[in-house]
């Protein structure tokens, strides 16, 4: 038997994030790091340093539709608000993204 061996581990490997930030991945478009930040458990409600933004924020000012449809999926908090106090909606206004 190949798994009662040894020669195989049958624990996954740790999935890492990437380099930049989950917010940068928004702000650059990074579709592929911002799933692997999605699939390592970053939190989707995570603000930034600066302005106090979460990721759906980012989104959401940047129009990144697919993302933001991420977002929500794993639960991030559509109320949130920025160190200024808007919210993904006012941002997305802001913006004409809506």
């Amino acid at each position: 038997m190949i798994l009662g061996s040894g020669c195989c581990s049958t624990n996954p490997a740790p999935v890492l994030t990437p380099a930049i930030s989950i917010h940068e991945a928004i702000e650059e478009d990074e579709f592929v790091a911002f799933r692997q930040h999605l699939a390592a458990g970053t939190d989707v409600n995570l603000k930034d340093s600066r302005w106090g933004n979460t990721p759906l924020i980012h989104a959401s000012y940047h129009g990144r539709q697919k993302m933001i449809d991420r977002l929500v999926q794993r639960g991030a908090d559509l109320d949130a608000q920025s160190n200024n106090g808007w919210t993904a909606l006012h941002v997305a206004v802001g913006q004409e993204h809506l």
